[in-house]
């Protein structure tokens, strides 16, 4: 497995969606961060996506972000292509901007990260792996660069543990 940070400044428009049809072919799951610490606010996105839901991770330790005073609200949904629909619905680019205080979307296969942002930061890192034709299919839509990840605490997290519980 290998590490990619995004370099371009977002991921926008028509090869927005097509990073999405990548990530929903290849991934399992995605989680969207509630940053208002009101999970329970009656937002239009949170309705629609209500199908897909699968639990809420409530964590103070989330892929390139900690929290100190109030932990983070996680939504974890499953992959399917209504739920991608209504992400291209409220979205155009892979920060989520506008956020309407839902950010940092990641996505999942079989627990194990896959991409992951941090929509205020512009931070976004792919987790690829050669033997599939994912490699250049994502080189494709934007600049990233290879990183060394090993050591990196904020990256390197236990992500299965917390999502199978």
């Amino acid at each position: 497995m290998e590490a990619f940070r995004l370099l371009s400044h977002n991921i926008t428009n028509d090869n927005y969606k097509i990073f999405l049809n990548l990530c929903f072919r290849y991934c399992t799951q995605f989680t969207l961060t509630f940053h208002d610490y009101n999970i329970t606010s009656n937002y239009p996105i949170k309705k629609e996506l209500e199908p897909f839901y699968v639990k809420t991770i409530q964590t103070y330790h989330w892929y390139c972000y900690r929290t100190y005073e109030y932990p983070l609200s996680i939504l974890v949904y499953r992959v399917n292509e209504e739920a991608k629909n209504i992400l291209l619905k409220y979205y155009d680019n892979i920060y989520c901007k506008p956020n309407f205080n839902i950010e940092d979307i990641c996505f999942f296969k079989n627990n194990h990260i896959f991409f992951g942002s941090v929509s205020h930061e512009e931070i976004a890192h792919l987790f690829l792996n050669h033997q599939h034709n994912q490699f250049s299919q994502f080189m494709e839509l934007a600049n990233w660069k290879k990183e060394n990840i090993d050591g990196n605490r904020f990256i390197n997290f236990n992500y299965k543990s917390i999502l199978q519980k």
